[in-house]
């Protein structure tokens, strides 16, 4: 991964070294940047089941207006307050048969048969806000039952 330019859009919101936080979390880089604002790292150790987890992390941006995502968001109540940035988060699930599937990612749930946004996982792009997802993320894996 090109730290240099993630880093630096991140400082460019006044963030600290996301980096550092995910290499202390046990994480290990797993994939170059992709763009200024996603990374994409590996868990270092796999789960009870054998499973394999992988994150792609996105620092998302308001792009303004009233139709923008965190417009809505805070129009139908589902956010406190109109988002400038927050993050986003891909979970990527890898059995020990090599499939690949989408599981403990804290930012979606299951309502009425369908996957829809957990709004009590998706907050301003902060340090503090990203160690708490990776938290929620890693509790979850770890958590399953073989």
């Amino acid at each position: 991964m090109n730290t240099n330019i993630f880093d630096q859009e991140l400082k460019s919101i006044g963030q600290s070294d996301v980096v550092t936080l995910l290499t202390g979390a046990g994480f290990t880089k797993k994939y170059d940047t992709f763009s200024n604002v996603r990374c994409m790292y590996e868990y270092n150790q796999a789960n009870s089941r054998g499973e394999r987890l992988t994150v792609e992390i996105h620092l998302n941006t308001d792009a303004g207006g009233r139709g923008s995502l965190p417009a809505l968001w805070y129009k139908n109540g589902w956010t406190p307050q109109r988002l400038a940035t927050w993050w986003g988060l891909e979970t990527f699930v890898f059995d020990s048969e090599g499939a690949c599937y989408m599981d403990y990612n804290p930012q979606t749930k299951i309502e009425g048969g369908r996957y829809v946004i957990d709004f009590d996982y998706i907050k301003p792009a902060t340090l503090a806000n990203l160690s708490s997802l990776l938290g929620e993320t890693v509790r979850r894996f770890l958590a399953c039952q073989a």
